[in-house]
């Protein structure tokens, strides 16, 4: 065996593997499988070289070089295929005619290499194999040649055809094949012809190297079959295995002739130990030289993507500003992967909208991401990164996908998009990342790709939690400026309110007035007429006056009422608290109801059993409160009823009571009661022979608070009620104040049912009705 050989063995192995890489890396792409056929037929090539530099039987000798001169055929027929793959032109269902016809030529050649039509004879001349050829060597030439001719023009085809990074891609493996391509054409095929020795063939497959170099350096700096980690691993370990073994070689041997010149023993020696422990403690130290250098030569652009992404959650975690993360992401992906160019689009609602911050594509991404609502629809139920090129690739490969997808990426890829990155955020889609080729040129690696799968996690929180963020603020500031539109709008419509309310007052209270002048004029006219001649006359007419009469009196009593809500709400109501006995109010006002009392035959009882202090009120508001509730009660309670007044002292008040045996007040309807125009649309109201404003209860229940008392009622539905008002003690410093507390005035009284039973003498009844005459 030739020691020049030895180094074929390694290289074999070293190809049969990056293979297999590429064959598993994708064992679906046509590209991939060509692409494997192609590195190991050159390796079998190999191989049989290595045995016929190393076998000197004839029989074995000419088998060997009739395979080798077959397989080389196999390498040029799959490496045309690799061509038409990696251009587009080869793709699923593979069609047998296609087939047959681009191998036919090329299997016919294998057929008749294994005849003596190629090779005829092989002999030894200095232990180096001396090949005789055939009659076909010549047309074994032409075919060989023809396809890789073939196989250069779809190569160069595809370089035109391609984008930057297939262009970086095929330029650095066609100028390795194609140098390994004239090298062994000079060597096997022109050399013989014309100086008629083979001596040269030995080194032949070393030439291949070349070819493998430029392929391995297209794999690791631009993306090709995307297999880079296994060839930077295969570089540092495979480098690091020669170092260690001549390492170890070199120790041993040193030692040995240093240290034990004439030693026979056997393993381990005391140098196989030190070189054993020099070599241990070499080995890590030595993996990262090798590591760096190789990134260095190779990896240029290599970033430690740990490192990376720590530094970057970091600062999205204590930043909340969205201009600011997405500006430190563009920064990240700027120094780390070299992007050219980015786009952050972020969900609002249902719709997507651009970034303003960082938007570096043309304004017609808005229509290609739209294509069939390719955001809103895809992306929102496929959330892993999409690459454009294998997308294109399995597409030209005959893969069914999805035809609003092909049709976006088409046009995304028109764009400059190269990579699109889901932005997740529990199950969600919050948005998407549009990343353009790298400023290298260099193609994104499986690396990258899973560096983009963790940087989008973080970036995809981050930035949801920044849009809620100035979300919320731009929600509190809309909402600030709407409390303050309705604050002005509400402070307005009070004004306008109260401008209203003034007016109405003003008007009830000038209506008031104008009205109850003629009303009493009407009013005095009638009595004149009931008490005239007129009595003496007809009795329907008289009915009819009375009728009048007491119609009259009434409006006056509610126009009264009107008055004195409009003083009240207005505030000029005058009081003039005085100590006033409560007993004696009652008796007035029992008096001055006696008719009406008499008249519905119900009886008005005052209980004096308890002894009950002067309370500080107005006479005249007490007299008028005292005739609402007694008045109040007459009227709803039936006839044979009675109404009791009772009083009693509690702490420094005295509570006084206005109890009726009338038909009560329903639970819901007490809330009414003391609002203003609070009448009653019930059974209560219409037992009443006539109804009021619904003001009587409300002025009272003012009257009182405005006096420092209060009022409250209970009731049993068909059984009556009890209204319960209180009035502060008259305390002896005010008792001081009013040494003689004014009597109230008894007044005169127009009803003439009143007049009768209170007696009330002609003249005065006259003067009365003069001074009525005069207002």
């Amino acid at each position: 065996m030739g020691i020049v050989n030895l180094p074929l063995l390694p290289l074999i192995i070293f190809n049969i593997a990056l293979g297999v890489f590429v064959l598993f890396q994708n064992k679906k792409s046509l590209v991939n499988q060509s692409f494997s056929a192609f590195i190991f037929s050159t390796s079998f090539w190999m191989l049989s070289n290595f045995f016929i530099d190393n076998l000197k039987d004839p029989f074995w000798l000419i088998l060997w070089t009739k395979i080798a001169f077959a397989s080389s055929v196999f390498v040029a027929l799959f490496f045309y295929y690799f061509a038409l793959s990696f251009r587009g032109t080869l793709t699923y269902p593979l069609k047998a005619l296609f087939l047959l016809r681009t191998s036919f030529v090329a299997l016919s050649v294998v057929v008749i290499s294994f005849t003596n039509l190629v090779v005829q004879n092989v002999t030894l001349e200095n232990n180096l194999a001396n090949v005789i050829t055939g009659p076909a060597h010549t047309f074994y030439i032409i075919i060989f040649l023809g396809y890789i001719l073939l196989t250069f023009y779809h190569l160069f085809k595809s370089y035109r055809q391609g984008n930057p990074l297939k262009k970086l891609q095929l330029k650095y493996f066609m100028l390795g094949t194609l140098v390994t391509i004239v090298f062994v054409s000079i060597v096997n095929f022109i050399i013989p012809a014309i100086l008629g020795t083979w001596a040269l063939t030995t080194y032949t497959p070393y030439f291949t190297s070349i070819m493998f170099v430029s392929i391995s350096y297209a794999i690791v700096r631009h993306r090709l079959l995307d297999i880079e980690v296994i060839i930077r691993r295969s570089l540092v370990y495979s480098t690091l295995l020669a170092i260690l073994i001549g390492m170890y070689s070199l120790l041993v041997f040193g030692l040995n002739r240093v240290f034990l010149p004439g030693a026979t023993s056997s393993f381990p020696r005391v140098t196989d130990i030190i070189a054993i422990i020099v070599v241990a403690f070499t080995v890590d130290p030595l993996r990262r030289v090798i590591e760096n250098a190789t990134d260095k030569v190779f990896f240029k652009g290599r970033y430690n993507a740990e490192e990376t992404i720590n530094r970057l959650s970091e600062s999205l975690v204590s930043d909340i500003d969205l201009t600011h993360l997405v500006k430190e992401i563009k920064k990240v992906l700027t120094e780390s992967l070299k992007v050219s160019r980015l786009s952050i689009y972020i969900k609002s609602t249902s719709e997507f909208f651009p970034t303003a911050i960082v938007n570096d594509f043309p304004k017609n991404l808005d229509a290609a991401i739209e294509k069939k609502h390719f955001i809103t629809k895809y992306l929102d139920t496929h959330h892993e990164i999409l690459i454009l090129e294998e997308i294109e690739r399995a597409v030209k490969e005959g893969n069914r996908l999805d035809p609003h997808l092909t049709e976006a990426v088409k046009s995304l890829g028109a764009i400059g998009v190269e990579i699109v990155v889901p932005l997740v955020v529990k199950g969600n889609l919050s948005g998407a990342m549009f990343l353009g080729e790298k400023r290298s040129q260099d193609i994104y690696s499986g690396a990258d790709i899973r560096f983009l799968e963790i940087l989008s996690h973080q970036a995809a929180l981050s930035l949801e939690n920044a849009k809620l963020y100035e979300e919320q603020k731009l929600y509190g500031v809309r909402l600030t400026k709407e409390v303050e539109r309705a604050t002005g709008d509400l402070r307005h419509a009070n004004e306008k309110l109260k401008e209203l309310d003034e007016l109405k007052d003003e008007f009830m209270s000038i209506a008031s007035h104008e009205l109850r002048t003629p009303m009493t004029a009407i009013k005095s006219y009638v009595w004149l007429a009931l008490h005239g001649k007129v009595q003496e006359k007809d009795p329907k007419v008289r009915t009819y006056l009375d009728r009048v009469f007491e119609s009259s009196d009434r409006m006056i009593a509610m126009i009264n009422d009107m008055l004195n809500v409009s003083r009240i709400e207005t505030g000029r109501m005058k009081l003039d608290i005085v100590p006033v006995s409560v007993w004696k109010m009652a008796e007035q006002v029992k008096d001055d109801l006696k008719a009406k009392s008499a008249e519905a035959g119900v009886e008005v009882i005052i209980k004096k059993d308890t002894l009950a202090p002067l309370v500080m009120s107005d006479k005249d508001k007490l007299a008028e409160i005292f005739t609402n509730l007694i008045g109040n009660a007459l009227k709803f309670t039936k006839k044979g009823g009675n109404v009791t007044v009772y009083a009693e002292k509690e702490g420094h008040m005295v509570n006084v009571n206005v109890t009726d045996t009338g038909v009560g007040i329903a639970r819901e309807n007490i809330d009414k009661l003391f609002k203003k125009y609070g009448k009653l649309n019930e059974s209560y109201a219409l037992t009443a022979p006539s109804t009021g404003t619904g003001l009587g209860l409300y002025i009272t229940k003012q009257y009182l608070e405005k006096m420092g008392g209060a009022i409250g009622v209970q009731s049993t539905f068909g059984k009556g009620t009890t209204f319960t008002f209180s009035l502060p003690i008259a305390t002896g410093k005010d008792l001081e104040k009013h040494e003689k507390p004014e009597e109230q005035p008894q007044g005169v009284i127009l009803n003439p049912k009143l007049a009768k039973n209170l007696s009330i003498k002609k003249a005065v009844v006259k003067t009365e009705i003069g001074r009525i005459l005069k207002r």
